[in-house]
């Protein structure tokens, strides 16, 4: 589970006159766990400023502000856990005279968020639904004939795949007509080439094999997220 915590930081001179952050400053900023004594977060919760691959929603309880021009004295972080708990979370900001400032209020400042981290979903074999075109293609490429089947794995309860790991056939690595080909059974002929093809729009693409003859190849499994 990834969500963006945005920090935003005023601050003001001696004289009560705006100050801007400088670069040593803002570099100092990050975020802490504020669930009793201020310290570093840790025990399975992460952050960085790099969004990952997933799809990223905000619950009805939250507000989405991220999308906001984040200015000189704001910035972004990706929190990160695989751990189902509640974390209450600060931002401290090392300031001119080396002391550090935080926001867990333990002092003067008290500004936190709460995220509550979910664990990953797993995906069973009953969840998956399994739909056969077992008639999509065929034809002649003399003196071959062909017969193209297309099978369509989707997860049940209207839950959508975003991106899959995939350990590809080892012949995809060096031949782009076998990439994403994850088994290959072969015994001179016929010769069977098993895919997966990624989420998206139907395209055109070039596969299949170069030599029939290509021996016994084993299965590669591909995991699906």
């Amino acid at each position: 589970m990834q969500v963006p915590v945005v920090v935003t930081v005023s601050a003001v001179n001696d004289d009560n006159t705006p100050h801007t952050l400088t670069d040593d400053e803002l570099s100092s900023l990050k975020l802490i766990d504020c669930d009793g004594t201020p310290s570093d977060l840790s025990d399975g919760w992460t952050y960085s400023t790099t969004e990952n691959r997933y799809d990223h929603t905000i619950g009805p309880s939250a507000e989405w502000t991220v999308a906001v021009d984040l200015g000189p004295s704001k910035k972004r972080y990706w929190v990160s856990t695989a751990t189902a708990e509640s974390k209450n979370i600060g931002a401290s900001i090392k300031v001119q005279d080396g002391s550090v400032v935080d926001t867990s209020g333990s002092i003067t400042f008290k500004s936190t968020v709460n995220i509550t981290g979910r664990p990953p979903v797993d995906v069973l074999f009953e969840d998956l639904d399994l739909w056969q075109d077992t008639n999509t293609a065929n034809g002649d490429i003399d003196p071959y004939t062909y017969d193209q089947d297309n099978y369509y794995l989707t997860i049940k309860g209207n839950r959508h795949v975003r991106y899959l790991d995939c350990n590809d056939f080892d012949g995809g690595r060096s031949d782009p007509i076998l990439y994403r080909s994850i088994a290959m059974f072969s015994n001179d002929m016929p010769c069977y080439i098993w895919y997966w093809w990624p989420v998206g729009p139907t395209t055109t693409v070039l596969a299949g094999c170069k030599n029939v003859n290509v021996g016994r190849q084993i299965y590669r499994v591909r995991s699906i997220r």
